[in-house]
């Protein structure tokens, strides 16, 4: 392992001082695999990874020929090292191939080798052609599949393949960081002049290398020019030499630690050290400038007169029946609003597909009873303006799918549609995705900061907030008995996201066996439980137990330990990084209130009083309280958490974290009881 990190090392300062550019060698060769690398049991720098990325190697190369034209060349080598069980699923890669138009990508050299350590001596076993094959991922891009053999603990695997590409827009972006250590993470582009790309560079790592440098390069253009004098038509030929300049970028990332996922983040696509390319206009010799990249105003055009978004808006004739079914000519506005929604979330049910265009039009989701976001929402749109209300779809990437950059008009930020509804002086941001959701309340994947409205008059950007909170309240009286048992009643109310997290629970598996879940995952002897506005989606979605409970007390002698707080409460901090590199993103205001009568056995009373607790977020962005009050033979036990603002930058972390940790200390205290 020490010969491993010093060849490693080496190997690290020497390429660094070596000059950028394509003639360098790859930092390795397929098949020269160490005798270090196969004899390592853990990798120093993380010794919790169950598998280490030795060396991850890319190259990205724009060519030209006479007879293909200008095309995109990708390889990529990755060697991997499995260190236990729980990295065997690095033997399995998966390589995206876009098609579009009758063009596809095409892929060649795929070749994979796992190495093992048998009697001391390397065992090589190559990659299959029966351990590969193909997947349709969506309709512009398949899945080319295998699995490397023979994988064990202790295995070394690289593979390598190459892409062709027609689309120059497709240039590879480059990913440094991955949810196990990388050693050695490299990405190489060359890039002629005529191409102007804008990079993206995100995420927290150093560069090892980050050069690029000018060269001098060549292409040969072929000329055929074909003339007519009278009868006879000849053809001539010539060629032309012309001169370019192209630009070699490296980049080089050492020793990244794994990527993390904490809780309360969107996406790791969000922040994950990477490299990204988005062609923003192409210049040829003697011809004009093609802009690629466009404009948010072009591409609002586009949307409107796409034949799989805004033509299908206004030609749905078919809709003027589902209209009169509603009887809206008496409703006001906002009564119109409430009956379309209701009535396009009863007759069409989410598929859970997310999607922007439509497949084929808006009838057939109404035929079939299930659609994507963007037909069920377009659909919606769509009845909204045969009715006379001011709507307009609205482009959105959700939590998953990551951030939207305004300075770049591009279509592939988005991957959703919902409706923006003017009501009044009052915009409304509707989905009708989710049955359960009262008007103007957005799921929690939309919550997303952005979201640019397709529109002939007024096109642009809407700024997309929580209209809703994570709220949970648990209320109750509970009879201690001298002999450490507990008895008595538990209300939980629901409100907002909570309330919509029960109800699809609630209607997805039916009332009885909702509630027989609820018993037989509860330590608790329950003897009944009533339920409370199941259909009133306006309403909080209340759960009543009547229970005997049997944890969180023990007696002995005189006195019992009691937890005050026996459901709702943190067990742990879910921050636990010392330092956290990306923002803390609550999507939604947080607010959780447990409030319970405790009545003590006779005779008993807090050991000690318990003075109230509190604390606060700077600028009052939240607060949490604890207090137990002692009324005669009762005792009061609350504790209220409010967070009113969603998202914290890194610099903020410090104070979150020591927030919550604080939170955990407090409600897991022990109570004594003493009997006097």
């Amino acid at each position: 392992m020490k010969n491993f990190l010093k060849t490693a090392a080496a190997v690290q300062i020497l390429l660094c001082l070596t000059l950028s550019g394509f003639s360098q060698k790859s930092p390795i060769k397929f098949g020269d695999v160490p005798l270090e690398h196969l004899k390592m049991k853990v990798y120093k720098e993380d010794s919790s990874a169950s598998a280490v990325v030795l060396a991850d190697y890319g190259e990205s190369f724009i060519t030209y020929s006479q007879s293909q034209g200008w095309k995109l060349k990708y390889d990529r080598h990755i060697r991997i090292k499995i260190i236990n069980k729980d990295g065997y699923d690095w033997a399995d890669g998966q390589i995206y191939l876009y098609h579009d138009n009758g063009n596809k990508e095409t892929i060649s050299s795929l070749k994979g080798t796992t190495y093992n350590l048998e009697g001391g001596k390397i065992v090589k076993s190559k990659l299959e052609k029966q351990s590969i094959f193909d997947e349709e991922y969506d309709k512009n891009r398949d899945i080319k599949k295998f699995s490397l053999p023979n994988v064990k603990e202790g295995s070394v695997l690289e593979y390598s393949y190459s892409i062709s590409s027609d689309f120059l827009r497709n240039l590879q972006s480059w990913e440094f960081q991955k949810s196990i250590p990388v050693v050695w993470s490299e990405y190489r582009a060359s890039i002629p002049e005529y191409f102007d790309y804008q990079k993206i560079m995100q995420g927290y790592l150093a560069f090892a290398v980050n050069d690029n440098i000018t060269v001098s390069d060549k292409i040969l253009l072929n000329y055929s020019k074909r003339s007519s004098n009278g009868n006879i038509t000849t053809t001539s030929h010539s060629n032309e030499t012309i001169d370019l300049k192209r630009t070699n970028f490296r980049w080089v990332v050492t020793n990244a630690p794994a990527f993390i996922n904490e809780p309360y983040m969107t996406t790791r696509q969000n922040y994950i050290s990477q490299v990204k390319f988005e062609l923003a206009f192409i210049k040829m010799p003697r011809e004009p400038i093609r802009n690629i990249m466009g404009t948010w105003e072009k591409l609002n055009e586009q949307f409107l007169e796409s034949e799989y978004f805004g033509s299908k808006l206004n030609n749905s004739g078919f809709l003027k029946k589902e209209l009169e079914l509603l009887a809206l000519d008496s409703k006001s506005d906002e009564q119109k609003i409430t009956s379309i929604l209701s009535h396009v979330k009863s007759k069409v049910k989410w598929d859970g597909r997310k999607t922007k265009y439509l497949d084929t039009n808006l009838k057939e989701p109404l035929d079939d009873g299930k659609g994507s976001s963007s037909e069920i929402n377009l659909l919606l749109t769509s009845m909204l303006m045969k009715a006379g209300i001011d709507a307009n779809p609205v482009l959105i990437s959700t939590r998953d799918h990551g951030m939207v950059r305004k300075s770049m008009p591009l279509s592939s930020q988005f991957n959703y549609v919902i409706c923006s509804v003017k009501l009044g002086d009052k915009n409304l941001l509707i989905d009708a995705t989710e049955e359960y959701l009262s008007l103007s309340v957005l799921p929690e994947r939309c919550l997303n900061n952005d979201g640019f409205v397709i529109s002939k008059n007024n096109p642009g950007w809407l700024d997309i907030q929580a209209n809703s909170k994570n709220s949970t309240r648990i209320g109750g009286e509970i009879a201690i008995s001298e002999d450490g048992e507990l008895t008595g009643s538990l209300k939980y109310s629901y409100s907002g996201y909570d309330a919509l997290k029960q109800r699809k629970s609630y209607f997805g598996k039916g009332e009885e066996v909702y509630i027989a879940d609820k018993k037989a995952n509860s330590q608790w002897e329950i003897e009944e439980i009533e339920l409370e506005n199941e259909e009133d989606y306006a309403k909080p979605f209340v759960v009543k137990y009547n229970a005997e409970i049997n944890e969180g007390i023990e007696s002995l002698g005189n006195i019992i330990y009691l937890d005050p707080m026996l459901s709702g409460k943190y067990k742990k901090n879910p921050f636990t990084l010392e330092k956290r590199e990306y923002p803390i993103d609550f999507s939604c205001p947080i607010e959780e209130l447990y409030y319970t009568t405790y009545i003590l056995p006779e005779g008993y009373q807090l050991e000690s009083p318990i003075e109230p607790f509190n604390v606060s977020l700077p600028g009052q962005a939240g607060r949490f309280i604890f207090t137990i009050t002692a009324i005669g033979n009762k005792l009061i036990v609350m504790s209220k958490l409010n967070i009113k603002k969603t998202r914290f930058v890194m610099n903020e972390y410090p104070y979150i974290k020591e927030f919550f940790a604080q939170i955990v200390s407090k409600q897991n205290e022990q109570l004594v009881l003493k009997k006097i």
